[in-house]
């Protein structure tokens, strides 16, 4: 790219806008040519919001309308791609509206108003009537009218400008071949589920919905001989909709390999033509903090990477979020501009439990196949947040990787394999066959854009119902501090902020649970500059929390938490016999049946004392809680080596500390840092 690179506008969709204002294009037309090209023309794929799918749809249908001028230089115009002339119909659900009251009526008004720039006067029942209709006049019309135009007055100009109603047969024997590929029309629908997921949780509307949607796109299915190519894009796909079951001629491509960055950047794509953008921001960075060592566009780029890079729907190729990538290259500043502009608002649909929250965070979610359909009524979380682009998919394990791979399991010889006369039996060829088509997917967050916004917005929220703008800002500050002195390992500090952190929480909110202090622990973490991920999965256990700085240095830590009273069935700190009968009851350390121990701590409970202190049990002084204190840490760290966590990190030019974090009750915290 030169030194004058073409301007970067975010609030336009429009392919003829940005080629004849001479901004910024992504060009995947390359991709798109293999699409159109391919065997399958009735197309459907899943993709997040603001990721490209609009200026995909607009694409397409100029390479319809435009024809090859209009894609000079671009990768699509050194395919020898015919660009056959078809009307399109193009246009998004989102327009529309998401009241199902009106919805019908907004849907067959504009189908009117196209009919009638096409010189079709009829006035269309309903939405289903409508499209039914327009693909059928425009089809028969075109597959008559344009083949074929006088001698005398052939001008394809004209003939691509008049309306239909306009054009008159002249006598057979003055009519001459034009344009052999002007027939079938081509039908593009973004957003088609706007209205479901605007209304998901509202049983009667989506009801309503659902109906209008299974006559429109039923009626689409009837047409098939007359179209030439159908895409339709959404979020999800739903089974009680002809788009997913009725309707079933519809190729998916979400997760094809071939098609996998047809949306969104690629590594490739900001080195090689934004270049230019990434040294403006380290030249801007440079001259703000004046610093003696310089800022490159290659560190530039890794902050790409690290806060926009992670997404994929093959397992393979990464994409990189467009919509924050480029607002960072041309505001100059990081931000979450992605997920500002909507928020976690499926996740508040989905209404997760506590658990699910904190699970998000877990880099090794597993899904053992991914269901292509969901019920409307029954949204599969993890389906639903790996479509909107809040999880990803980190890698697909297939469980044989190579026909060595086969014969070990199933002891089959490798003569038998490569000898041409030699055959599997029929249950050795079932299993295989069997196999290599299950995979299991990996699923985890992408990048620190959602982490951290996921984290703060939606984490915090969830627990707090209600935060003022100064509360939040408060709260975030206290995050920054931990995070600081924790990756630091400064054990005084860190106690010290995270005690901070945990008293931030009202007391009515409070949950005397592990779970509860490590989702707190996690979203404070989030904001480290690298990957935070909750109970990763090792070959010894699951590490409580797993830090990845991208200094090379990983932080393994161990959570411990006690209740302050003397019974706790969630306990999950070990302790040695203190010779009390109070410290040991709240272990289960003493014999059952065992008698009391004399010299007790603590008094037995009276009537006068606070009822539901009594139900919790009596509770611990502060030099038994102390005790606990360093009992966790102990076992922590203890545990932590017994099982080999930090075996598979210990490679060259990575550095490996432990973290044990135990909590006793509300007021007692300690944290230890050690070496592996």
């Amino acid at each position: 790219m030169g030194d004058t690179p073409k301007p970067i506008t975010l609030g336009h969709h429009s392919f003829p806008f940005l080629i004849d204002n001479e901004f910024l294009y992504g060009d995947k037309t390359n991709v798109i040519h293999e699409l159109l090209t391919g065997v399958d023309r009735d197309i459907f794929m899943i993709r997040p919001r603001r990721f490209g799918k609009s200026l995909l749809l607009s694409t397409i249908k100029e390479i319809f309308q435009g024809g090859p001028d209009r894609f000079s230089g671009l990768k699509i115009s050194g395919t020898g791609y015919g660009f056959p002339k078809s009307h399109v119909i193009s246009f998004s659900f989102s327009k529309f509206g998401a009241d199902p009251k009106t919805l019908d009526k907004n849907i067959t008004d504009w189908i009117n108003d196209l009919s009638e720039n096409y010189g079709i006067n009829r006035k269309a029942r309903n939405c289903a009537d409508g499209i039914s209709y327009l693909i059928e006049k425009l089809y028969a019309s075109k597959r008559s009218i344009p083949l074929y135009f006088s001698r005398d007055d052939f001008d394809p100009t004209v003939v691509e400008s008049r309306h239909i109603s306009e054009i008159t047969v002249p006598p057979k024997d003055q009519l001459v071949p034009v344009f052999p590929d002007y027939r079938q029309v081509v039908v593009l629908i973004d957003e088609y589920d706007f209205a479901l997921i605007s209304n998901l949780g509202n049983t009667k509307k989506i009801s309503a919905i659902q109906n209008i949607l299974n006559e429109f796109f039923s009626a689409i299915k009837d047409t098939d001989t007359m179209k030439r190519f159908l895409l339709v894009t959404g979020i999800t796909k739903f089974r009680e909709l002809s788009i997913g079951s009725g309707m079933n001629n519809l190729f998916d491509i979400t997760y094809d390999h071939k098609y996998s960055d047809i949306c969104g950047l690629t590594e490739s794509d900001i080195l090689e033509n934004l270049q230019v953008y990434l040294e403006s921001v380290a030249n801007y960075s440079n001259a703000y903090f004046k610093s003696v060592k310089k800022m490159t566009y290659k560190h530039v780029f890794k902050s790409i990477i690290n806060m926009y890079d992670g997404y994929s729907w093959d397992g393979i190729k990464k994409i990189i979020n467009p919509y924050s990538a480029l607002n960072y290259l041309k505001t100059k500043k990081l931000g979450p501009y992605w997920y500002s502009t909507g928020g976690p608002n499926l996740l508040k649909k989905l209404k997760l439990v506590d658990d699910d929250y904190f699970k998000m965070f877990d880099r090794n979610i597993i899904l053992r196949e991914i269901q292509p359909l969901q019920e409307l009524h029954t949204l599969s979380p993890q389906t639903a947040l790996l479509n909107t682009g809040y999880l990803t998919i980190d890698r697909i394990e297939h469980p044989f990787e190579s026909i060595h791979a086969i014969e070990q399991d199933l002891e089959i010889n490798n003569a038998e394999l490569s000898d041409g006369e030699a055959e599997l039996s029929d249950a050795e060829a079932e299993k295989i066959l069997d196999n290599i088509s299950k995979s299991t997917y990996h699923l985890h967050i992408p990048n620190r854009e959602v982490r951290v916004q996921y984290s703060q917005e939606y984490l915090i929220d969830s627990i707090y119902k209600k935060l003022s703008d100064t509360e939040r800002s408060d709260l975030f500050d206290k995050f920054q501090l931990f995070v600081d002195f924790f990756t630091e390992r400064n054990v005084e500090k860190s106690e010290n902020a995270l005690k901070l952190i945990f008293s931030s929480y009202p007391r009515q909110i409070h949950i005397s649970k592990e779970s509860y202090y490590k989702t707190i622990m996690v979203s404070a973490l989030s904001l480290v500059n690298g990957r935070v991920t909750a109970e990763r999965n090792t070959y010894g256990g699951i590490i409580d929390i797993f830090v990845e700085l991208n200094t090379n240095t990983v932080i393994i830590v161990e959570v411990k938490f006690k209740s302050i009273y003397e019974e706790d069935e969630n306990d999950s700190i070990a302790t040695p016999d203190l010779k009390t009968k109070i410290i040991s009851n709240a272990f289960g350390e003493a014999p059952r049946g065992a008698p009391e121990q004399v010299g007790a701590v603590n008094p037995p409970v009276t009537e006068t004392e606070d009822k539901a202190e009594t139900k919790k049990g009596r509770k611990l002084d502060d030099q038994q809680a102390m005790a606990l204190l360093d009992q966790g840490i102990t076992k922590a760290f203890q545990q932590i080596e017994d099982r080999g966590y930090a075996d598979e990190f210990k490679v060259p030019g990575k550095t490996v500390w432990f973290a044990a974090v135990s909590i006793v009750g509300k007021k007692f915290l300690k944290i230890g840092f050690k070496p592996a």
